[in-house]
This record gives structure tokens, C-alpha cells and sequence, in this order.
């Protein structure tokens, strides 16, 4: 059961109205602390949040040579991402189909392209710094929410079925797979990316 602290703690630790489940095993108080900024500075370039993309794009410009400077209003990973079930996917919850019609198909292929990068890249720096964070590679599933043969799932299957085709134009790895079904439910269609890279808790990522 998540568990609650005081306001004023949690606003420095967490974006949340309740703590993740893993702080029992890993606190807000072990995470690494910062002093606050008290001069101004000169810089290449300003970073704003300790997020998981503030700190990847940080540690990319360092890498690079560039002199960085990384702010953040409250704690490290105080926002979504210290809260976040930790996957990490180019199956994006909008849907390449809906990406498609707002920034046209070169549109939907950059966004693919650069998600994944940034999905393998997270685990080449993981293993560059020596972090053991589960870092693995899962299949992801896209199923139905809807009873088998209800109009909810008529509609939503010929959904999912359209964002395969259009994946596999983007050169993603996918397969619409009318043999499977999930656990507890009737047999169905779904949408299938084997082989994506993960960190625990999740039940859909490519």
C-alpha cells in the first residue's frame, strides 16, 4: 500500500500525492542531495530538471565536451520520474497513427527513430557507468480492454491493427497476432514488439 509523509517533504521528494512502492526499499533520503545555487553562473548550456531526459541530456553534452550546468527546483527525480513504473518504449501511448496525421508519416518516423535511440542508448550508458538497474528486453503487448465481440473491442482491434501496419512502414518491429490472448480473458487479436528493452513494472513497451 503507497504510504503518505509530511507536505513539506513530499513536495521536495515526489510529484505525487503518495510514495511509489519502492521507497520502502530505496528512500527519498538515499537519493543524492545538491546545495542550492547562491551565485550566478556563465555556462554553455542550461539544463532545467533532473528528470530522466534533464540528466541523459546533461551527461550527453558532457560527454561532448560541452560545459553544462543542471538545475532543479526541488530534490533529483522529484517529478515523473521517480515515480514512473521505469519501462522504457518507442510504442508511444498517442499512437503513430495519431502522430501520423498531426506530423505527417517523416514525422512519425523521427519520433520512432529517436525514441528508440534514446531506448538503447539509456542501456549503453548503464553499462558505460556500471549501474545495475534490471536494465532487460521484454516483449510488449498491445491488447484490447474490451470483452471479445463487444463493439469496444470491434473498434479498438481494427485500431490496433491499423497502428501495426503503420509500424511496420516506421520499421518497427511488429506483429498483429490474432492466435493470443491475455491472462484471465478470451482469446484475441494483439499487437505484438518483441525484444524491447525494459526496467521492472510494466505490462506494455516496445
Amino acid at each position: 500500500m503507497a504510504s503518505t509523509t509530511p507536505d513539506s517533504e513530499k513536495f521536495m521528494s515526489t510529484s505525487g500525492a503518495t510514495d511509489p512502492v519502492w521507497v520502502h526499499q530505496q528512500p527519498f533520503s538515499s537519493l543524492p542531495t545538491f546545495s542550492p545555487l547562491t551565485q550566478d553562473l556563465s555556462t554553455d548550456i542550461c539544463v532545467i530538471g533532473s528528470g530522466i531526459a534533464g540528466i541523459h541530456v546533461a551527461y550527453e553534452l558532457v560527454k561532448r565536451g560541452h560545459q553544462v550546468v543542471l538545475l532543479e527546483a526541488r530534490d533529483v527525480i522529484s517529478g515523473e520520474s521517480g515515480r514512473t513504473s521505469r519501462h522504457l518504449t518507442n510504442d508511444l501511448d498517442d499512437g503513430y497513427v495519431e502522430i501520423a496525421k498531426k506530423h505527417g508519416l517523416e514525422g512519425a518516423r523521427v519520433t520512432a527513430e529517436s525514441h528508440a535511440w534514446a531506448r538503447e542508448r539509456i542501456g549503453e550508458v548503464a553499462r558505460e557507468l556500471g549501474i545495475e538497474c534490471e536494465y532487460r528486453k521484454l516483449k510488449a503487448y498491445d491488447v484490447s480492454q474490451y470483452m471479445v465481440g463487444s463493439e469496444g473491442y470491434k473498434k479498438e482491434i481494427g485500431e490496433l491493427r491499423e497502428e501495426a501496419e503503420l509500424q511496420k512502414r516506421l520499421g518497427i518491429e511488429t506483429r498483429f497476432d490474432v492466435s493470443c490472448g491475455s491472462r484471465g480473458g478470451d482469446e484475441g487479436e494483439l499487437l505484438t514488439m518483441p525484444g524491447k528493452p525494459h526496467c521492472p513494472g510494466m505490462d506494455r513497451q516496445a
